[in-house]
Parts: C-alpha cells; structure tokens; sequence
C-alpha cells in the first residue's frame, strides 16, 4: 500500500528526496569538480476536504571549489 502511494504525485504523504549533480572539469585549468546537491522535499497541505496541495520546493546549494 505505502510503495503504492509513494508513487502518486498528489498523495498526501511528505518526502524529501536529495539529487547530486557533479560537473568535472570546472575552473580555468579544468582540474576542480562543481558539486550541486538539490534538497526536493514535497509537502502536502490539505485546504479541505476536497482539495490538497502539493508543494514541491527545489533548494540547489552550489559547491566550486575556488
């Protein structure tokens, strides 16, 4: 039932999923690797009854080395 809901985009259950991107070759010699995690919570908020919405915020943190 869980793994059922899970995958429905507007049931009413919280998530937070992470996502890491890696950029290689970054800099101006190409030697540093860029790091962009992304925190993806989804958060339901029910209005009324009837009605539920879906929040789904994404917050990138960006890592360069200098």
């Amino acid at each position: 039932m869980l793994a059922k809901e899970a995958q429905n985009p507007i049931t009413n259950l919280i998530s937070l999923p992470f996502q890491n991107n890696s950029n290689f070759g970054v800099g101006p010699k190409g030697q540093r690797t860029q790091n962009v995690p992304n925190i993806q919570p989804v958060i339901p908020v029910p209005l009324s009854k009837d009605l539920l919405l879906v929040t789904r915020t994404i917050v990138p943190y960006l890592h360069q080395p200098t």
